[in-house]
């Protein structure tokens, strides 16, 4: 399969994917038998262990329904809200957990955490990310998790129409070979990072280290002319919160002349394309519009 089909097919099957789920939670079609999980009363407690999770928290509403902790992240919490906080991602406090007495914990996967959990008996529901309608997916289950089916439906149309209005203005577009940067020190790149690939795909770009066998690559900036490279996209200041007007392309001074092999500096607006919840489309608007601006 040639590259431009394979980019083709995976539009393709994502958003017919996506319009078949849309269609049929808007006619309230019945999913086949076996699809529902077992039932819960709504819960009265919540821990997030994921900061996307969280943000789809926020952006559902939880009710009736408190978020008592929450892992580290940069989350706008509501005034009066102070969810007491459980550290890193990648290494929550699960004895700060069992204490707060969540009856409903929302996580990534994580065996360790997840069998730990299991053990004290308290219910978690796993979102795993790997394709680009994995967030559309999650905010419908967290919506019937916690009871708010209606608000997380609302969220779930807005987001397929949204991404269905990229898709329709690159639809006649060649996919831009392109490296976003994620880091300076060492310089990394994402590598075969699987959701950040149908990202990628989907904003209109061939990611050129898709290949490397590792979510995020380390590769020198000097050999970026080799990789047939047309867009280089700095994520680097958005990851780090920096405002636009405060972005620059000083880090990449000396390391490699850019125009003068043919290639376009773009930056990202945000950090959203990172986040696989709500402003995950805002993201890939935003990458759309820096690969291909003429579209937008």
């Amino acid at each position: 399969m040639s590259r431009r089909s394979g980019y083709g097919l995976a539009i393709a099957l994502a958003s017919t994917a996506a319009i078949v789920a849309w269609s049929c939670r808007s006619q309230n079609v019945e999913e086949p038998p076996g699809v529902h999980e077992e039932s819960h009363p709504p819960p009265g407690r919540i821990a997030s262990l994921a900061p996307h999770l969280t943000e789809m928290l926020l952006a559902i509403g939880t009710g009736d329904a408190e978020v008592v902790g929450a892992v580290d992240g940069t989350i706008p919490w509501p005034e009066g809200v102070s969810p007491t906080s459980l550290g890193p991602t990648t290494n929550p406090d699960v004895a700060a957990l069992v204490a707060l007495r969540p009856d409903l914990v929302v996580m990534a996967p994580d065996g360790a955490v997840e069998a730990f959990l299991a053990a004290h008996g308290i219910r978690h529901e796993v979102f795993a990310t790997i394709d680009l309608l994995d967030p559309i997916r999650a905010i419908r289950r967290l919506g019937a998790a916690i009871d708010r089916d209606e608000e997380a439906g609302r969220i779930e149309d807005t987001m397929v129409r949204r991404l269905l209005g990229v898709k329709e203005r690159l639809s006649a577009r060649e996919p831009v070979p392109v490296a976003v940067a994620v880091g300076r020190q060492p310089a990394l790149f994402v590598g075969s990072h699987p959701y950040l690939n149908a990202v990628i795909q989907y904003a209109g770009g061939m990611n050129v280290f898709a290949s490397e066998g590792r979510p995020y690559a380390s590769v020198d900036p000097a050999t970026l002319p080799g990789h047939r490279v047309r867009v280089v996209l700095d994520a680097t200041d958005a990851l780090e919160g920096l405002p636009p007007d405060r972005r620059e392309a000083r880090w990449w001074e000396g390391a490699v002349d850019l125009q003068g092999h043919g290639m376009r500096l773009a930056f990202l607006e945000s950090d959203s394309i990172f986040v696989p919840g709500p402003r995950m489309v805002e993201g890939i608007e935003d990458l759309a519009r820096a690969l291909h601006p003429d579209a937008f």
